[in-house]
């Protein structure tokens, strides 16, 4: 004090960065191309798997009606029922490998739940996308589309497909689904902890402490 004249104090200098802390964003986004790259893989398999369950293809022929050249399957009973199981199929299966990996994204995105579970629902999508594309790639070309070409009385093969947008919520309703169990199941880790050893920092009495946290 001088003069009657206090001297303000300076602020604290700021804590010193935390070492590990790129390491750790690093290997997030390491983890998140990880899933994406196995959601990928997993919509191949999905693909794959639907067209055997589904295949073989049923057989029809090109009718002239009053609405014009039209691709009916026969035996219609038959074959109009293996064309509508093309849908269950698919949610069937989309569900199933959908909290498949679910489950492996609560598992592998502990500490950032939030922003893995929105990694994730990225995954499902993608892997949808390609087990659809997977799918009808193998299965011969929608019908309805070739019977101009084709002409009345030509054979022709029914396709593999998915009417309506409804029943592609599967993959991302089985990743909630097994997410949310391994949240609410899995033993959640301490407050303050790491992954592989990295430091945390604590700020105790207006200093910084730093804890290593082993694996265990």
């Amino acid at each position: 004090m001088l003069d009657g004249v206090s001297t303000p104090t300076p602020p604290p200098p700021p804590p010193p960065p935390v070492p590990g802390t790129r390491r750790g964003v690093l290997r997030r986004v390491l983890v998140a191309v990880g899933i994406l790259a196995g959601a990928a893989g997993l919509g191949w398999v999905a693909g794959q798997a639907w067209w055997q369950w589904w295949s073989p293809a049923p057989t029809g022929f090109v009718y002239e009606t009053a609405e014009g050249l039209r691709w009916i399957a026969e035996p219609v009973d038959a074959g109009s029922a293996q064309l509508f199981s093309a849908t269950g199929q698919y949610v069937a299966i989309g569900s199933a490998l959908g909290v498949l990996l679910g489950c492996v994204v609560a598992a592998l995105t502990r500490g950032w739940e939030l922003a893995g579970l929105a990694v994730g629902l990225v995954a499902a999508a993608l892997a949808a996308v390609v087990m659809v594309t997977v799918g009808t790639d193998l299965s011969p070309p929608d019908p309805a589309s070739l019977v101009e070409e084709a002409g009345a009385g030509a054979e022709l093969r029914g396709a593999l497909q998915v009417p309506g947008w409804s029943p592609h919520v599967a993959w991302p309703a089985g990743l909630l689904l097994g997410h949310l169990a391994v949240t609410l199941l899995a033993p959640r880790r301490p407050r303050g902890s790491s992954v592989g050893g990295e430091p945390v920092a604590r700020h105790v009495g207006g200093g910084q402490r730093r804890d290593h946290v082993q694996r265990s």
